[in-house]
């Protein structure tokens, strides 16, 4: 049993890897919400570096990558690295040997400063940006729903009797 453990340990992970890219290729709905569930932007009301992640993965899911990076910049490497998460824990699947692979020391530190300086340089950008944009109300609105967000406003408008109506009777 002991020697079958590395492989089973590589699965756990990969099960929510799997859930995260079907839901994200199947569905829609997560990219649509119109409010942000990211305590640290609801608190400072500056996004964190994952802010935009969850409709990046959805854009990468329907294949638009220029949306994806658009979203936040660091979804579609993140979505690539779920995949090749995908490949090497099948891999380990087959052959149990893989998941013992060890990492000389120096090399996991010196891959942990640089995708911590790139996620650092990515959340800089996008603070940038995200100061520099004019502030809109609370629920923002993708492009391509936009037409339907303005239908619906009007219609709640219209089916309110305005000031005048009231004083004529």
């Amino acid at each position: 049993m002991r020697g079958k453990w590395p492989a089973i340990r590589c699965w756990g992970p990969a099960v929510l890897v799997v859930a995260v890219l079907i839901v994200s290729s199947a569905a829609e709905w997560p990219a649509r919400l119109p409010f942000t569930v990211c305590v640290f932007r609801n608190v400072t009301g500056l996004p964190c570096p994952g802010c935009g992640m969850t409709r990046g993965f959805v854009a990468m899911g329907h294949g638009h990558l220029a949306e994806a990076w658009r979203f936040n910049m660091l979804a579609p490497a993140l979505y690539v690295c779920a995949w090749g998460y995908l490949v090497y824990a099948f891999a380990c699947g087959i052959r149990p040997s893989l998941s013992r692979l060890a990492f000389p020391r120096r090399l996991r530190n010196a891959v942990c400063a640089v995708v911590l300086a790139v996620v650092l340089a990515a959340w800089i950008v996008h603070l940038a940006e995200d100061i520099s944009r004019p502030k809109t109300p609370a629920v923002s609105v993708r492009p391509e729903h936009a037409e339907e967000v303005a239908d619906a406003r009007h219609a709640a408008t219209a089916s309110t009797p305005s000031s005048a109506d009231h004083s004529t009777r």
